[in-house]
């Protein structure tokens, strides 16, 4: 735990630009929701790199509370599919609190099932394949326009490193399988292809890691720990050799 939280600097940041905002359910028309980007200086090894060397992974940390977390919909246009919608234990989906920086996820992230899809169909799968190596997740949307590029860089990473870091997408706010299909086979997104399988219709990973913003990034140790939540801007060679380098008996 000495590694995280350290650095100590604080900045606000917005860039509407890059990222499909997430505002209140019952927000009046005119009225903009505010949102405070908190970002702390976290690494992965033990050297001090404020210094000309390096990077330090920014830590992209959304301020939220859980009213804002459950009334949720995306900005996006008329007709579009609410997101963040609240379901009750009797659909299957419990109450699952927010994983703290620097903590495990709790067991359910790896045996609970969840509705896949891979190489061009559905299937349920849970997450234990992915335990005891890093893994990287991407929350991403179909109206979100700054998250269908990310796609083919993480098939870039993983044709890199290998078996030393997994990806996995997820999709917490689209029910519409045809506008998802189209995202993965259609020609109109032909060149954002992806052999990274993604998690669709979640309501369970949201609660875990409760976001205002898509795209986002959660970056998990070899232990299931949360190590850090970031912008893709972060999403580069450097981080993530730094979180294979933090795994069990690696180099730090």
């Amino acid at each position: 735990m000495t590694n995280f939280n350290r650095g100590g600097n604080i900045l606000s940041y917005r860039r509407d630009s890059d990222y499909s905002i997430i505002e209140k359910k019952k927000l009046p028309c005119r009225r903009a929701l505010s949102l405070l980007y908190v970002f702390r200086y976290l690494h992965f090894g033990r050297h001090d790199v404020t210094k000309g060397g390096g990077v330090l992974l920014i830590i992209f940390c959304v301020l939220f509370s859980q009213s804002v977390s459950i009334q949720a919909v995306a900005q996006t246009q008329p007709g579009s599919v609410l997101v963040g919608e609240v379901r009750s234990v009797a659909d299957g989906l419990l109450h699952a609190d927010p994983v703290m920086l620097g903590f495990k996820v709790p067991e359910e992230f790896w045996s609970r099932e969840f509705t896949v899809f891979e190489n061009g169909k559905y299937t349920q799968q849970t997450l234990a394949k992915y335990r005891g190596k890093p893994l990287i997740l991407d929350f991403w949307a179909t109206w979100c326009n700054s998250c269908m590029p990310n796609f083919p860089k993480l098939d870039r990473f993983k044709e890199h490193y290998g078996d030393n870091v997994n990806f996995l997408l997820v999709n917490s706010y689209d029910s519409d399988t045809a506008k998802v299909v189209d995202i993965f086979m259609g020609e109109k997104y032909a060149q954002y292809r992806t052999r990274t399988p993604s998690v669709l219709f979640d309501s369970y990973l949201k609660q875990l890691f409760p976001h205002q913003a898509v795209p986002i990034f959660i970056w998990l140790d070899d232990f299931g720990r949360l190590r850090a939540t970031s912008t893709s801007d972060f999403l580069n060679d450097y981080q993530i050799e730094r979180l294979i380098n933090s795994r069990k008996g690696g180099k730090k």
